[in-house]
């Protein structure tokens, strides 16, 4: 069912593959040099970061790192890892069937390599990565939120064979935030409605709760216990909690948040409004970027915008010791992401699935339940009302958790 991709690499050319955490101790060096060489690079990619995940996801089978050489001399690296995964094959937020696979999951950002790489590595590490496709250990292979402007992306939706393709790959935006040079200069970067807004909500909450609104960091190990028992807290009361993507409070969780304050990553900002958790923005400062991955708040403080407001005394805290010059919102599309993004570029996240009876029929429900949902998607947005339904669906589901909607 593979069509296109090399049976044996070429003369001078070797694959490395990494399956333990003992074997990838050998490796350090070589990944941190090759991480170097990205103009940027997400804390996804760390290689710190990727064991803290591995050690912490109960659902982990092993790694599985191909490091890509040329006359012994390192070129690329693919990181990814092998775990149980239930594949969601559903309509908008609803799931309809969710069968467990051995995936294979390849990490964001997670193909390091210099900015002169060329298309013939792309098309080597696919190559390897679908002869283990074929081996009968890993039924799919999951590539998350790769650029659509990336070489990579063809081959994804070329190289496999017809029935193992994910037809309908999911496609999104994805925001950055240059940081402007001065609070000043944010604020007028603003449509005066907004910046108008923002402060009225902001002076509103400050006067009705005079001296019992205070804004705290959580950054170090010893802060860890505090800052995820108020997130959680905050998350519970959040749609996102209902989707099943809050912040959890859980040894996973714990576990790779020890490794980010231990090198320096983690901010964990809470609002505390009469001492207690109102809103929470957890970010990962990694290199010159924040990026922010998860926030929340309680919709008890929607009036105030409570969201708006948190967000603007972050960008004060980061104002005041400048560390950063960007803010990396992250995965997904958002109206706030685009009242603040000042960059946005499309990725998509897509499937290959393994040339065996079960996987192929999995791909076949799932890209036929995508189809729909996209058809149906296109319908409700040209009679103007997706934002209605989105909204309504998120109200659904909060009051099955017997919550407001966020």
């Amino acid at each position: 069912m593979f069509r296109g991709y090399p049976n044996n690499l070429p003369p001078g050319w070797d694959v490395l593959t990494v399956k333990s955490l003992a074997e990838i101790e050998n490796i350090r060096s070589i990944w941190r040099q090759l991480l170097a060489r990205k103009a940027s690079a997400a804390p996804n990619a760390d290689i710190d970061n990727y064991l803290a995940v591995i050690k912490a996801m109960p659902n982990c089978l092993r790694p599985h790192i191909m490091l890509l050489r040329r006359d012994a001399h390192p070129l690329a690296l693919l990181i990814s890892r092998v775990e149980k995964m239930q594949v969601k094959c559903r309509i908008g937020y609803k799931t309809l069937f969710k069968p467990t696979l051995n995936c294979l999951s390849v990490m964001y950002d997670g193909v390091l390599a210099g900015p002169d790489i060329d298309l013939e590595v792309y098309e080597l590490l696919l190559g390897q990565l679908l002869l283990d496709l074929k081996g009968g250990e890993i039924d799919c292979i999951n590539f998350n939120y790769v650029r659509t402007d990336s070489p990579l992306l063809p081959l994804l939706r070329r190289m496999p064979g017809f029935f193992c393709r994910d037809r309908f790959p999911k496609v999104e935006a994805h925001w950055k935030m240059a940081l402007p040079a001065s609070m000043d200069d944010f604020y007028k970067g603003l449509s005066s409605r907004h910046r108008a807004n923002i402060k009225r909500c902001r002076k509103k909450l400050l006067q009705n709760y005079p001296d019992r609104v205070q804004l705290r960091c959580f950054s170090g190990v010893q802060d860890i216990d505090q800052a995820v028992q108020a997130a959680a807290a905050i998350s519970e009361k959040t749609y996102q909690h209902a989707l099943g993507a809050g912040f959890v409070d859980d040894q996973q969780t714990r576990t790779i948040l020890e490794t980010a304050a231990r090198r320096g990553w983690m901010r964990i900002y809470v609002l505390f409004i009469e001492d207690k958790p109102s809103a929470y923005q957890y970010m990962l400062n990694y290199g010159r970027t924040s990026f922010m991955c998860k926030i929340g708040f309680d919709p008890q403080w929607k009036q105030y915008r409570i969201g708006a407001s948190l967000f603007v005394m972050v960008l004060e805290d980061i104002y005041r010791d400048r560390t950063v010059d960007s803010i990396d919102f992250y995965f997904g599309d958002a109206d706030y992401k685009r009242s603040y993004g000042t960059e946005q570029w499309q990725e998509a996240s897509l499937f290959i699935f393994a040339p065996r009876f079960y996987p192929v029929c999995v791909n076949f429900i799932n890209f036929t339940l995508r189809g729909l949902s996209l058809a149906l998607a296109r319908l409700a947005h040209r009679a103007g009302f997706i934002a209605r339904i989105k909204r309504a669906w998120r109200n659904w589901l909060n009051q099955g958790e017997g919550k407001d909607a966020d």
